[in-house]
């Protein structure tokens, strides 16, 4: 690993929450757990800031936000690029489903698997004042993936939507292995 971005960790409670020179007006969480990105503030505001997103053939059942679950569009963003002003990497055709929660506090969800094959280190340690994230890298453009299922017609019927192709999550590829 050569490369390294590092971002500040927004200090106002125990999430990785963080802003990115490429997006100054979002907030960014780095959510371990999640299993695809997920934007937050409603599709308008998403159109805005990645007019060039395409929708997908494809929706997703968002759940883990403490209402129960919710079927919404995938959208790609043909070039994501997380920048810390020095160093940036660029994902390839990322998958975002999105949802309008203005109860959260960041826009865009970031999930722990569009980050394989780098170093993640979130320190909280060495700075409890100045707490960051640092993304190790080999590479400066990684192509992103996702997977999906079709759902029967009854599980169609069920969750009330009219398509059967469902996002079930993302991941990167290194370039080199594509």
């Amino acid at each position: 690993m050569s490369n390294c971005l590092r971002f500040d960790i927004i200090k106002d409670g125990f999430k990785s929450e963080f802003i990115a020179s490429s997006y100054e007006d979002l907030v960014i969480l780095l959510d371990t757990g999640a299993e695809t990105p997920v934007w937050c503030d409603g599709l308008e505001e998403f159109e805005n800031v990645f007019p060039d997103a395409k929708k997908l053939d494809f929706q997703y059942i968002l759940a883990g936000f403490g209402v129960g679950y919710e079927i919404v569009d995938a959208y790609q963003i043909p070039e994501f690029t997380l920048s810390d002003g020095e160093g940036e990497i660029v994902f390839e055709n990322l998958p975002v489903v999105v949802t309008d929660r203005p109860t959260i506090n960041a826009s865009l969800i970031l999930p722990g698997s569009i980050f394989n094959h780098m170093i993640l280190k979130i320190d909280r340690l060495s700075s409890p004042v100045y707490p960051t994230i640092e993304i190790e890298y080999s590479q400066e453009r990684f192509p992103i993936f996702f997977k999906h299922i079709r759902l029967s017609d009854h599980d169609m019927e069920r969750l009330g939507t009219d398509k059967d192709k469902i996002m079930t999550g993302v991941y990167l590829t290194e370039k080199d292995s594509v």
